[in-house]
């Protein structure tokens, strides 16, 4: 029977090339941390909408744990003091290799990850609040495929990793920043989720309400009249 064997690597940063398509990442994403936050949705309804996306997105990482392997030190000091997302993506691979806890590793180290981002520019300050469940649950094999690239210890694994991290998250701004679009929002979301809702019979009369609703965003009693025609005013 084979068994597992530690194989130690000092941590580091490893540093893209300048014409490569890590180091554009990461200059679009110093530009999106930067740019506020707009659009034609009201307030309410996005971060509505964003809690319930983050929500969903929460439960379907749920199950990513990472991979078990023998606990080693891990002192957060080691990574340079530059505090960029290369950081926050080595620092969580990591912590994931290190597998410190029997149970709740991949909670922690989501906890851990957006911490760092956080202390990168990603905070409410700037309005770019991002949700680290939201990047690495929607595809679980190519979580655990990048994670055992970055295990090599080797600049190519670990920039590969890193790749597919800083794209996770600029993937999360530009899909957090079409729900600021009402237009977009109205057309690709909520009006096929109103329409497949009334096709399966989970609502009836309430579907055009809610389609009244989406239409005027910010809804009033009198624009609800038509639909309770007969009805004794309270």
């Amino acid at each position: 029977m084979s068994s597992a064997k530690f194989v130690h690597y000092d941590l580091k940063l490893a540093e893209p090339a300048f014409d490569s398509s890590l180091t554009d990442l990461i200059i679009e994403l110093d530009y999106l941390r930067k740019k506020t936050p707009g659009g034609s949705t009201h307030p309410k309804v996005f971060f509505q909408l964003k809690h319930i996306f983050y929500t969903l997105e929460s439960i379907g990482s749920a199950q990513i744990e990472g991979n078990n392997t023998t606990i080693a030190e891990y002192i957060e000091t080691k990574l340079e003091a530059n505090k960029n997302v290369l950081s926050a993506a080595n620092a969580h691979h990591r912590f994931v290799w290190i597998h410190p806890f029997g149970n709740g590793n991949g909670r922690t180290v989501r906890l851990f990850t957006n911490a760092m981002l956080v202390k990168t520019g990603f905070n409410v300050n700037s309005g770019r609040i991002i949700h680290p469940a939201a990047v690495f649950c929607n595809n679980r094999n190519d979580y655990y495929n990048y994670l055992s690239e970055a295990d090599k210890g080797t600049d190519a694994g670990i920039l590969k990793w890193s790749e597919y991290v800083l794209k996770g998250l600029k993937d999360e701004i530009e899909k957090t920043d079409k729900l600021s679009e009402y237009n977009y929002l109205r057309k690709e979301i909520l009006f096929p989720a109103i329409t497949h809702s009334i096709e399966r019979r989970h609502i009836a009369n309430e579907g055009r309400i809610l389609k009244k609703a989406v239409e005027k965003q910010v809804v009033q009693a009198a624009d609800l009249k038509e639909f309770f025609e007969g009805k004794v005013q309270a």
